[in-house]
């Protein structure tokens, strides 16, 4: 109620202001009723000047709820929304203005990577080194490095280049270790990949309050606990190197000619990877309307934040972004009772998803990517609200698009 006092404080002020005759505002609390002989409120003044500038009941045909429960109207009621006795419209007449809801969804989405950019570790060759320690001789046999949380990734950076005595492959090896070292940088690029699609089901559950502050005007505050599901394809990441490898085989190799060969990309093929996410999104705005009789247009205008851990994997911030919420809606409602409505919606996320501090799940190799995804820009929806009692009310939405689909739900106690 301290908000709602404010607002009328607020209000009141800027009314009182634009007639001189009125009393300044530090008289407001000693004023008197000399007809009554008791105080005025500051709410009573607020009450007597918009009758004072009243529309006419016609100018507003704003239809009275018959809900099938009767219960009593709240004294919420009879100061929320604010400009009620100015629009003429009695109190009880709208839905009661402060609300408690219990709000759900659950989605799932399928996304194609727009750009892939990625942070190899550092110090590669230590790392890699004891591996490549254990080659054999016969290079056919694919070397297998652990990388973003997979048992064994098989690397055929060698393909099928011959098979080197053991002292030719202790050289080679040593000069590889120190190649790689210098090889990739610490600088984050793009990648190439061969399959690049992301795969989410994000289930949420979480509170909302809400407030109306004036006929057309609804403030809304919402907190979720989200858990995601994702699964990103990658196929074959193909990283470029910032210092070309070189690799000179003698002629235990390649009979009697000596070959060298140049890499200036190295490819893994990584396949897929899997998280399972745990966080957190607010959010908070406002939901404005306009309407006649039963139908109506609306506008939902929210911001806020989400943030998304990997605890499987003990990486904390794996996704941390502001965002924007827009969703014009149009419908009709049935004396306040039974709802439906269509529109869209946008969310903004803004930057890219980016995955940090991935040296334990990557065995040291990657440290750091970021994604961006191409989305279709909106999702359409559709929805129905049933309101049975003044005090409660039960909401149902779809969301739909071509990467997108899930269902949004609503229980809301107002008073």
């Amino acid at each position: 109620m301290k908000k709602s006092v404010l607002s009328f404080i607020l209000f009141g002020a800027f009314v009182f202001a634009q007639d001189s005759t009125l009393l300044a505002p530090q008289e407001l609390e000693n004023a008197e009723l000399k007809d009554s002989g008791h105080k005025k409120t500051l709410i009573e003044k607020i009450k007597e000047k918009e009758l004072e500038l009243q529309v006419p009941r016609e100018t507003v045909p704003v239809t009275e709820s018959k809900y099938p429960i009767k219960t009593a109207i709240p004294k919420t009621a009879y100061y929320l929304p604010m400009l009620q006795t100015l629009l003429h419209i009695e109190p009880g007449t709208l839905p009661n203005p402060l609300g408690i809801s219990i709000i759900g969804s659950y989605t799932m989405e399928n996304y194609r990577v727009k750009k892939f950019s990625g942070q190899m570790g550092a110090n590669l060759g230590t790392k890699i080194g004891g591996l490549f320690d254990q080659i054999p001789a016969n290079f056919k046999i694919p070397v297998r490095l652990p990388i973003l949380g997979q048992t064994n990734i098989t690397i055929p950076l060698f393909g099928s280049l011959g098979v080197l005595s053991s002292k030719t492959q202790a050289v080679f090896i040593a000069d590889l270790k120190s190649q790689l070292n210098n090889a990739f940088g610490t600088n984050t690029k793009e990648w190439k990949l061969s399959d690049g699609t992301v795969s989410t089901k994000t289930s949420a559950i979480g509170a909302k309050i809400d407030m109306y502050l004036f006929p057309f005007m609804n403030l809304f505050a919402t907190a979720t606990y989200l858990h995601v599901e994702q699964e990103t394809r990658v196929g074959n990441a193909t990283i470029p190197l910032d210092n070309p490898i070189t690799i000179t085989l003698d002629g235990t190799a390649f009979g009697s000619q000596p070959q060298t060969i140049t890499l200036n990309e190295v490819t893994f093929p990584v396949g897929s990877v899997k998280n399972i996410l745990d966080g957190y999104a607010v959010m908070g705005g406002t939901n404005v309307a306009i309407g006649y009789k039963g139908f109506f247009a609306s506008c939902m205008v929210g911001g806020g934040y989400v943030q998304l851990d990997d605890w499987q994997n003990n990486v904390s911030g794996f996704v941390q972004k502001p965002f924007m919420y827009v969703a014009p809606r149009i419908g009709y409602t049935y004396d306040g009772i039974f709802t439906m409505h269509a529109g869209v919606q946008r969310i903004e996320l803004f930057g890219s998803t980016k995955g940090k501090d991935l040296s334990a799940l990557s065995g040291g190799l990657v440290q750091s990517y970021a994604v961006e995804l191409d989305k279709f820009p909106i999702n359409f929806l559709a929805g129905a609200q049933f309101m049975p009692m003044r005090d409660f009310g039960i909401s149902l939405e779809y969301v739909g698009s071509p990467d997108t689909s899930g269902i949004n739900a609503e229980v809301a106690y107002r008073f």
